[in-house]
């Protein structure tokens, strides 16, 4: 996200944290009121309370300070748009405790690694399916994307051992990365290949099944 959508403090346009569209901003201080119905008013910057209305979903955040405190904001990646759901979920579950637990969400898209494999066909366990795929000639890049996700997904599930994902948020926030180029290679890529070919004449689709043995336009 660049700096100018980023949220900011009384900005009057930035990318909603509820909604994720850029849209306009209203500001409103917070008003308190004590037990004996007293009420102060809070204006200005430092430690003060305000919120923030999103003029499209109509929805609130809440700001101490400069600092944007609810909702809770990620810096991972949005998922791949061709993500399946079931793996999205866990991607959005890593993401959102991301700040808090870099090892946790390592964890989390080990799972949504599996997750996407298994719905892919493939079987055994997380390992023996990146085996697989290489057997079927997968690129080394790939390859080497899935298995810092399984294995970082790994150390966080089990007792620390070389890998410390507890301090360091920089290397959970590159499987975000991974996963997605891995969704992008098995999915978007021969998703996009498959459509533009189809486009292509019946005739000629058939010259070229023939001229590689395959019994299908399909195949």
């Amino acid at each position: 996200m660049t700096d100018a959508l980023m949220p900011v403090r009384h900005s009057g346009v930035f990318k909603c944290p509820r909604c994720n569209v850029v849209a306009e901003q209203h500001w409103f201080t917070v008003r308190y009121e004590d037990r004996e119905g007293k009420a102060e008013y809070y204006w200005g910057d430092g430690d003060y309370l305000a919120v923030n209305q999103c003029k499209n979903c109509s929805q609130m955040s809440l700001w101490m300070g400069s600092a944007l405190i609810w909702p809770e904001t990620t810096t991972a990646p949005s998922p791949n748009a061709d993500m399946p759901e079931e793996v999205a979920r866990f991607y959005a579950e890593a993401s959102s405790v991301l700040q808090h637990s870099p090892r946790s969400a390592a964890a989390l898209l080990r799972l949504s690694m599996q997750t996407l494999l298994r719905g892919l066909g493939l079987k055994g366990d997380l390992n023996a399916m990146i085996g697989t795929l290489v057997e079927r000639g997968l690129p080394l890049a790939i390859q080497q994307a899935m298995d810092a996700v399984r294995l970082h997904g790994n150390e966080a599930l089990h007792e620390p051992g070389d890998i410390v994902l507890e301090d360091d948020g920089a290397t959970a926030l590159a499987l975000f990365r991974l996963v997605n180029w891995v969704v992008q290679d098995q999915i978007t890529r021969p998703k996009d290949i498959a459509a533009v070919f189809e486009t292509c004449p019946d005739d000629k689709r058939a010259a070229i099944a023939k001229r590689d043995h395959k019994p299908g336009l399909s195949d």
